[in-house]
Protein backbone atom coordinates (compact mmCIF):
# COMPACT_ATOMS: atom_id res chain seq x y z
CA UNK A 1 0.00 0.00 0.00
CA UNK A 2 1.09 3.64 -0.51
CA UNK A 3 2.77 5.47 2.20
CA UNK A 4 0.46 8.23 1.68
CA UNK A 5 -2.64 6.12 1.62
CA UNK A 6 -1.48 4.58 4.65
CA UNK A 7 -0.35 7.87 6.67
CA UNK A 8 -3.92 8.76 5.82
CA UNK A 9 -5.72 5.46 6.90
CA UNK A 10 -4.02 5.58 10.29
CA UNK A 11 -4.46 9.60 10.66
CA UNK A 12 -8.31 9.17 9.80
CA UNK A 13 -8.66 5.80 12.30
CA UNK A 14 -6.93 7.77 15.21
CA UNK A 15 -8.73 10.98 14.58
CA UNK A 16 -11.95 9.20 14.39
CA UNK A 17 -11.17 7.16 17.45
CA UNK A 18 -10.47 10.67 19.24
CA UNK A 19 -13.64 11.60 19.05
CA UNK A 20 -15.35 8.43 19.82
CA UNK A 21 -12.83 8.61 23.58
CA UNK A 22 -14.23 12.53 23.84
CA UNK A 23 -17.66 11.69 22.51
CA UNK A 24 -18.05 9.09 25.53
CA UNK A 25 -16.37 11.16 28.09
CA UNK A 26 -18.67 13.46 27.12
CA UNK A 27 -21.51 11.83 28.66
CA UNK A 28 -23.12 12.60 31.65
CA UNK A 29 -22.36 10.62 35.41
CA UNK A 30 -25.66 9.22 34.99
CA UNK A 31 -25.39 7.96 31.61
CA UNK A 32 -22.21 6.81 31.82
CA UNK A 33 -23.61 4.60 34.83
CA UNK A 34 -26.75 3.41 32.67
CA UNK A 35 -24.24 2.37 30.35
CA UNK A 36 -21.94 0.40 32.51
CA UNK A 37 -25.44 -0.93 34.53
CA UNK A 38 -26.46 -2.61 30.99
CA UNK A 39 -22.30 -4.33 30.59
CA UNK A 40 -22.75 -5.18 33.93
CA UNK A 41 -26.49 -6.97 33.86
CA UNK A 42 -24.60 -9.06 30.16
CA UNK A 43 -21.71 -10.19 31.88
CA UNK A 44 -23.56 -11.10 35.11
CA UNK A 45 -25.58 -13.47 32.87
CA UNK A 46 -23.13 -14.81 30.79
CA UNK A 47 -20.45 -15.45 33.26
CA UNK A 48 -22.04 -15.85 36.66
CA UNK A 49 -25.11 -18.28 36.81
CA UNK A 50 -24.91 -19.06 40.34
CA UNK A 51 -25.67 -14.87 41.15
CA UNK A 52 -28.72 -15.76 42.33
CA UNK A 53 -27.57 -18.14 44.60
CA UNK A 54 -25.94 -15.10 46.69
CA UNK A 55 -27.14 -12.82 49.87
CA UNK A 56 -28.03 -9.77 48.76
CA UNK A 57 -24.93 -7.73 50.43
CA UNK A 58 -22.88 -10.33 48.71
CA UNK A 59 -24.66 -9.98 45.26
CA UNK A 60 -24.21 -6.12 45.91
CA UNK A 61 -20.52 -6.24 46.50
CA UNK A 62 -20.10 -8.35 43.54
CA UNK A 63 -21.71 -6.52 41.29
CA UNK A 64 -20.11 -3.60 42.63
CA UNK A 65 -16.70 -4.63 41.94
CA UNK A 66 -17.73 -6.26 38.57
CA UNK A 67 -18.77 -2.49 37.46
CA UNK A 68 -15.92 -1.60 39.26
CA UNK A 69 -13.87 -3.89 36.30
CA UNK A 70 -15.33 -3.40 33.45
CA UNK A 71 -15.29 0.36 33.97
CA UNK A 72 -11.25 0.22 34.23
CA UNK A 73 -11.42 -2.43 31.10
CA UNK A 74 -13.25 0.08 28.81
CA UNK A 75 -10.89 2.87 29.78
CA UNK A 76 -7.92 0.47 29.02
CA UNK A 77 -9.51 -0.72 25.90
CA UNK A 78 -10.37 2.65 24.58
CA UNK A 79 -6.38 3.81 24.56
CA UNK A 80 -5.34 0.48 23.85
CA UNK A 81 -7.02 1.38 20.47
CA UNK A 82 -5.74 4.49 20.81
CA UNK A 83 -2.44 3.08 20.90
CA UNK A 84 -2.95 1.22 18.06
CA UNK A 85 -3.56 3.64 15.74
CA UNK A 86 -0.84 5.88 16.93
CA UNK A 87 1.63 2.91 16.71
CA UNK A 88 -0.22 2.43 13.09
CA UNK A 89 0.87 5.92 11.96
CA UNK A 90 4.03 6.20 13.43
CA UNK A 91 5.34 3.19 11.75
CA UNK A 92 4.79 5.08 8.30
CA UNK A 93 7.45 7.58 9.12
CA UNK A 94 11.48 6.47 9.20
CA UNK A 95 12.33 6.92 13.18
CA UNK A 96 13.80 4.61 15.15
CA UNK A 97 11.26 1.69 17.51
CA UNK A 98 12.40 3.04 21.17
CA UNK A 99 11.88 6.69 19.18
CA UNK A 100 8.35 6.01 17.82
CA UNK A 101 7.18 4.37 21.17
CA UNK A 102 8.15 7.22 23.21
CA UNK A 103 6.20 9.76 21.11
CA UNK A 104 3.28 7.37 20.79
CA UNK A 105 3.01 7.31 24.23
CA UNK A 106 3.61 10.76 25.30
CA UNK A 107 1.06 11.94 22.97
CA UNK A 108 -1.43 8.97 24.39
CA UNK A 109 -0.21 10.62 27.81
CA UNK A 110 -1.42 13.64 26.94
CA UNK A 111 -4.61 12.82 25.54
CA UNK A 112 -5.44 10.37 28.61
CA UNK A 113 -4.64 13.73 30.85
CA UNK A 114 -7.08 16.20 28.86
CA UNK A 115 -9.97 13.57 28.56
CA UNK A 116 -9.74 13.33 32.52
CA UNK A 117 -9.32 16.97 32.40
CA UNK A 118 -12.48 17.53 30.45
CA UNK A 119 -14.33 14.94 32.56
CA UNK A 120 -14.32 17.24 35.34
CA UNK A 121 -16.71 19.83 33.61
CA UNK A 122 -19.44 17.28 32.76
CA UNK A 123 -22.26 16.55 35.18
CA UNK A 124 -21.39 13.98 37.68
CA UNK A 125 -17.90 13.02 36.34
CA UNK A 126 -14.33 13.80 38.26
CA UNK A 127 -10.80 13.97 37.24
CA UNK A 128 -9.21 10.44 38.75
CA UNK A 129 -4.90 9.98 38.35
CA UNK A 130 -5.85 6.11 38.30
CA UNK A 131 -7.99 6.56 35.27
CA UNK A 132 -5.06 8.32 33.45
CA UNK A 133 -3.00 5.41 35.07
CA UNK A 134 -5.19 2.77 33.07
CA UNK A 135 -5.28 4.73 29.79
CA UNK A 136 -1.67 5.51 29.85
CA UNK A 137 -0.88 1.35 30.20
CA UNK A 138 -3.75 0.84 27.36
CA UNK A 139 -1.54 3.31 25.05
CA UNK A 140 1.65 1.22 25.63
CA UNK A 141 0.04 -1.48 25.06
CA UNK A 142 -1.68 -0.91 21.59
CA UNK A 143 1.63 0.69 20.50
CA UNK A 144 3.64 -2.36 21.40
CA UNK A 145 1.53 -4.58 19.80
CA UNK A 146 1.16 -2.67 16.54
CA UNK A 147 4.21 -1.68 16.14
CA UNK A 148 6.11 -4.83 16.83
CA UNK A 149 3.13 -6.69 14.38
CA UNK A 150 4.39 -4.18 11.58
CA UNK A 151 8.30 -4.63 12.73
CA UNK A 152 7.70 -8.26 12.17
CA UNK A 153 6.33 -8.33 8.87
CA UNK A 154 8.79 -5.66 7.72
CA UNK A 155 11.73 -8.08 9.05
CA UNK A 156 9.87 -11.12 7.27
CA UNK A 157 9.68 -8.92 3.99
CA UNK A 158 13.16 -7.95 4.53
CA UNK A 159 14.63 -11.17 4.26
CA UNK A 160 12.18 -12.85 2.02
CA UNK A 161 13.82 -9.95 -0.67
CA UNK A 162 17.66 -11.37 0.79
CA UNK A 163 16.78 -14.57 0.16
CA UNK A 164 15.24 -14.27 -3.03
CA UNK A 165 18.26 -11.99 -3.78
CA UNK A 166 20.96 -14.84 -2.66
CA UNK A 167 19.49 -16.96 -5.13
CA UNK A 168 19.00 -14.87 -7.83
CA UNK A 169 23.02 -14.43 -7.26
CA UNK A 170 23.52 -18.51 -6.98
CA UNK A 171 21.69 -18.74 -10.42
CA UNK A 172 23.97 -16.08 -12.30
CA UNK A 173 26.86 -17.75 -10.77
CA UNK A 174 26.11 -21.15 -11.96
CA UNK A 175 25.08 -20.02 -15.56
CA UNK A 176 28.24 -17.97 -15.43
CA UNK A 177 30.26 -21.38 -15.30
CA UNK A 178 28.43 -23.38 -17.18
Amino acid sequence: MNKGVSKALWTIGMLLWMGFIFYMSSRSAEISGNMSDTVTDIFQQLFFRSWKNLTPSKQALNRSMLEYLIRKAAHYSEFALLGCFMGGLLSQFPIRYLLRLFIGFAAGAAYAWSDEFHQAFVAGRARQFFDVCIDCAGVLTGLLIVTGVIAAFRLDARERKERKERREMKRKLKEGRQ
